[in-house]
């Protein structure tokens, strides 16, 4: 037995660790039967990027690099943000001593 194959190169602990951790994802989720090749695609997504930026962030930039926003949304978001600080800075916080002492 080789770890690595002499004709073609393959390393047999890396195809297995990768195996190895396909199943790990696999098992325990929902299936969509004909789906197996976005889910390796997913797979190697999460991979190939787990140690950059936060996956989250990067797949957001990504769509915003494709789709940037309009200046009409960018405006309703800068509202919509300004309401919900205007929130958390007016409304004060009320206790009542019956809740606590009884």
């Amino acid at each position: 037995m080789h770890f690595v194959d002499p004709d073609s190169g393959a390393r047999t602990r890396s195809i297995e660790r990768t195996w190895s951790a396909i199943k790990r994802g696999w098992n325990g989720t929902n299936h969509v039967k004909g789906q197996f090749d976005s889910y390796m695609a997913a797979f190697m997504w999460k991979r190939k990027n787990s140690t950059a930026e936060p996956q989250m962030e990067f797949l957001l930039d990504m769509i915003k690099e494709v789709y940037p926003p309009r200046s009409k949304d960018k405006r309703k978001l800068k509202k919509k943000k300004k309401r919900e600080q205007s929130k958390i800075k007016t409304s004060p916080i009320r206790y009542s001593e019956k809740k606590f002492f009884n």
